[in-house]
């Protein structure tokens, strides 16, 4: 951003006015704001409110002084140079003087004759040598030593300057820009981080085509040569995860708020059993009393929670968008010969033990 600083030129004028121009023109040729008793209003009251508001203003001030004490304003009893000099150090404005080395060497009309005048300008050249000055005897060596000077102060001293309106506008939606951009770049790498860690943790978990088994019991009557037998039916229900995330979606849908997982492979185990009827027994049913246990259901919620399928709405569950795309990569009809068996499988095996004296006998029912 091009900055340009304002500097206020205090001296006396009539005997320094060529000095101040050669001062302010070289002041303009490094883009600095030159200001001074030029563009004061005549009255010294008005002149001096607009000297107390200005010099806060300025980002640096330039006081040099010869041979005149300068005009000494009304009320007051030292000079509008040395007030203004003050004035600056009062704002802590940083100020740089510049001193003539030879007032001996002077015009006449260009220095002070009067006793107390004099002596207060030399006060005023002491207090301005005890801090940042140069001193100077010609006008080309003055122009080089403020413009040495106030380039050597604008370094070690940044100030607010000036900027053109468009030029803030511009640069500050740049540094806003700039800004978001390093806030962006910051989230993308944190997502990214958090995307390889939530894989890496996923790729241990149990998904996909991976086995996944529940157990259950129940108890049946038999007819054995006319005689009924009660039987302990121990079950092992066989399955993928995918698989099984396909069925409870076909029986539930997208929301699960109620879902019974139990009562899935409660039905699933009774429809393999169904189907074969147990026929080379003959005549058998369920006992009423009885009923289809399944272990470790809610890992099955734990689990494709932590796979990202199911998220938590509520008191229940819903299907998340990346189960939902799961869904259609697995249901989805591929090309080829159409399938003819659902694409949701399980194969059941089915261990019965007889309450009465008598060898174990296994059935294995395959859905």
């Amino acid at each position: 951003m091009e900055k340009r600083y304002q500097v206020f030129v205090s001296s006396t004028y009539d005997d320094l006015k060529a000095a101040r121009s050669r001062v302010i023109q070289a002041l303009l040729n490094i883009n600095c704001i030159p200001c001074g008793m030029e563009y004061f209003p005549a009255s010294d009251e008005a002149a001096w409110e607009t000297i107390e508001r200005l010099i806060p203003q300025c980002d640096y001030y330039i006081v040099i002084v010869a041979g005149k004490y300068g005009s000494i304003a009304r009320g007051k009893a030292k000079s509008y140079t040395h007030l203004e000099y003050e004035l600056a150090a009062k704002h802590r404005v940083p100020a740089l003087g510049f001193l003539h080395q030879n007032t001996d060497d002077l015009k006449t009309q260009f220095t002070e004759k009067d006793p107390a005048r004099r002596k207060k300008l030399e006060s005023f050249r002491a207090q301005v040598a005890r801090k940042l000055c140069k001193f100077w005897t010609s006008e080309e060596d003055l122009v080089g030593a403020v413009l040495t000077s106030l380039t050597q102060q604008m370094q070690r001293t940044q100030r607010i300057g000036w900027v053109r309106a468009d030029k803030v506008a511009s640069d500050d939606a740049k540094d806003e820009i700039i800004k978001l951009r390093k806030a962006n770049e910051k989230l993308s790498a944190e997502l990214a981080g958090y995307r390889k860690e939530q894989t890496d943790y996923e790729s241990k978990l149990a998904c996909g085509d991976d086995p996944v088994e529940f157990y259950a019991f129940w108890s049946i009557e038999r007819e054995m040569a006319g005689k009924w037998q009660k039987v302990l039916l121990n079950a092992t229900l066989k399955t993928t995860w995918n698989g099984l995330f396909a069925v409870l979606y076909e029986r539930r849908g997208t929301k699960w708020s109620g879902l019974s997982v139990r009562e899935v492979l409660d039905e699933e185990f009774s429809n393999a059993a169904g189907r074969k009827k147990l026929s080379k027994y003959g005549a058998w049913r369920i006992l009423p009393d009885d009923y289809v246990e399944v272990e470790s259901t809610t890992m099955v919620y734990t689990q494709f929670s932590a796979l990202g399928l199911i998220k938590l709405r509520g008191s229940g569950w819903d299907i998340s968008a990346r189960g939902i795309e799961l869904i259609g990569r697995i249901l989805a009809i591929p090309k080829g010969p159409q399938r003819i068996d659902p694409p949701w499988w399980c194969e059941v095996d089915i261990v019965e033990t007889v309450t009465a004296e008598r060898d174990i006998e296994i059935v294995n029912l395959v859905v």
